[in-house]
């Protein structure tokens, strides 16, 4: 299977610290080896070659985190990169709160990044303290600061998201209304606002297992509801169910997962997807997670590799196109896959309609704001 224009994702897999409500694959490290980004770099120029890769649609650098890359690797790795983008490719960089300041920003902007996500994930001191956030309430603040006066010089050519998560331990209405006050009020486009997912794992799910830590899961759904309802009045738009952003500001690395489209991943434990020319079966490969085995074998590391069938393409489509506020077109699913959307949805999703939760609109299934409360539901109903 070959691809020309897909998106690319590199996974840089360390972090200083570990916040304890994350699973994602990283290790702890307070730097980057060169031997590590000289594997990216290698498996990069393979798959350039073997995909045949004209222009990457987007570039997201993504963790762990990025922002511990020094400069001389950022831009190693952008020499590589840039010669297979334009002047419309998004390219996002990950980043800590620690790390930002406006030296970093504008080299950043200066070598090609053109897009920076940031993971406050709250202003809550207690919160910040109990989920062991690298950086403290001060530094958070500092740096949306440092944000918020550099895009207001550069916005027309460097675009700002901030990651906010609700339902944190020590996290009430009032506080995750604050949390989105600020970043209102410092007009940043877009904004993303996960609902906390405990994770069996990891240690913040076994405080919470073991009575440590007060968790009510009730709780957290109001929070992220009237998280959601606050920026919705605000002007955002909720383009997809954990995303907003004022018109023009969305994320299009994103989007182009969402509607199942190619997508090639660098890195240790990096997954990457490629569909048949047909779009209805591909291959998925996930990189060994095993950095010292990914660093021997680069670009030739272990993989593993999941045959992707016509019936798992199709439901991984709904499943990521329901997300989103424009939802599914029946035309388009059609001619993709040769099936009738009411077919495979039947009625379920016309209880939906018929409680003014989802609506039909110009071949478009799609779930309304309030409806997206029981997308999970539908899903299991359909699947």
């Amino acid at each position: 299977m070959y691809t020309k224009n897909p998106a690319l994702y590199i996974h840089i897999p360390f972090c200083v610290s570990k916040c304890t409500y994350c699973d994602f694959f990283s290790i702890k490290n307070n730097f980057i080896p060169d031997e590590y980004v000289n594997a990216l770099k290698k498996e990069l120029k393979y798959k350039i070659s073997y995909y045949k890769i004209d222009k990457f649609y987007s570039v997201y650098f993504g963790g762990g985190t990025p922002s511990l890359l020094n400069k001389t690797q950022i831009e190693d790795l952008l020499k590589n990169i840039l010669p297979y983008t334009n002047e419309n490719t998004e390219i996002n960089f990950e980043c800590n709160c620690d790390d930002i300041n406006e030296d970093f920003l504008f080299f950043l902007k200066t070598v090609g990044i053109n897009r920076v996500s940031v993971g406050v994930q709250t202003f809550n001191k207690k919160s910040l303290t109990c989920i062991k956030r690298r950086a403290s309430q001060e530094q958070t603040l500092k740096a949306v600061k440092i944000l918020s006066n550099f895009y207001s010089k550069y916005h027309d050519e460097f675009k700002i998201s901030l990651d906010f998560i609700s339902g944190l331990p020590f996290s009430t209405e009032k506080t995750i209304i604050e949390d989105l006050k600020i970043a209102v009020e410092n007009k940043f486009p877009h904004i993303s606002l996960y609902a906390l997912t405990l994770e069996e794992k990891t240690p913040l799910y076994k405080d919470i297992e073991e009575d440590k830590i007060f968790y009510d899961e009730s709780l957290a759904s109001e929070q992220w509801i009237m998280g959601r309802d606050f920026l919705l009045n605000n002007g955002y738009q909720e383009y997809e169910i954990s995303n907003f952003a004022f018109s023009g500001y969305e994320s299009l690395h994103n989007s182009f997962y969402w509607k199942e489209k190619d997508y090639l991943g660098i890195g240790s434990g990096a997954v990457e997807t490629i569909f048949a020319p047909d779009g209805k079966s591909g291959i998925r490969k996930t990189n060994t997670m095993n950095i010292e085995k990914y660093i021997e074998t680069s670009p030739f590391n272990q993989a593993e590799i999941e045959n992707l069938n016509f019936k798992t393409v199709y439901l991984e489509y709904l499943m990521t196109g329901f997300r989103t506020s424009k939802g599914v077109n029946s035309n388009d699913f059609y001619n993709r896959f040769g099936i009738k959307l009411e077919d495979v949805i039947k009625d379920k999703f016309k209880k939906y309609v018929n409680l003014s939760k989802a609506k039909i609109e110009n071949n478009n299934f799609y779930f309304l704001p309030d409806g997206m409360l029981f997308l999970n539901q539908f899903l299991v109903d359909i699947f």
